[in-house]
């Protein structure tokens, strides 16, 4: 995995059972169904979703409990997350990460848009993501190679630390 020693992955809330393999708060807090219903209710996730009828959701205080150990989290989260995660409290450096324009793709995998337009359809999500929540990102990516991506996004998080201002708006 590419993450920093300082760097760590948020656990994620769930419904499901675990499998043999897994510990409880490892990867995932395994919780009861009411439980996390009742949090959801009380506002105390940051995002929260539903498939197969397996609740899921980061809790924001496994966001605090990192921030607490003097670790980064590392969060992949929906874009209306944002609108918590932009605060004080949380000051992120929020990365969006796009795909390389349609031509490119087109040339790199050597395929014509894989008959079902699956390329097309990934440029086109992505450029409305971009447009719709440009004003909340830091940094837009274009992807590449993979390790020219991460490169480029830890290089982003080191030149983050150095100083970070907070809007005047945030502290209100």
């Amino acid at each position: 995995m590419f993450l920093q020693p300082d760097w760590l992955f948020v656990s994620t809330d769930t419904t499901r059972k675990p499998e043999a393999n897994e510990r409880n708060g490892e990867h995932y807090y395994f919780v009861q169904e009411e439980e996390m219903a009742a949090d959801i209710v009380s506002r105390e996730f940051l995002e929260y979703g539903q498939r197969k009828n397996i609740l899921f959701g980061i809790r924001l205080d496994s966001v605090r409990d990192v921030i607490a150990t003097g670790r980064m989290p590392v969060l992949d989260v929906e874009p209306r997350a944002l609108r918590i995660l932009r605060s004080a409290e949380f000051a992120p450096l929020v990365v969006l990460l796009v795909p390389p324009p349609l031509s490119r793709l087109l040339s790199q995998d050597g395929q014509h848009d894989m008959l079902d337009g699956s390329l097309t359809q990934l440029v086109q999500e992505s450029e409305v993501l971009e447009y719709v929540y440009r004003p909340y990102v830091d940094r837009v990516v274009v992807h590449r190679a993979v390790e020219e991506s991460v490169d480029e996004v830890v290089e982003l998080v080191n030149d983050s630390r150095l100083e970070r201002w907070v809007p005047i708006g945030w502290t209100c």
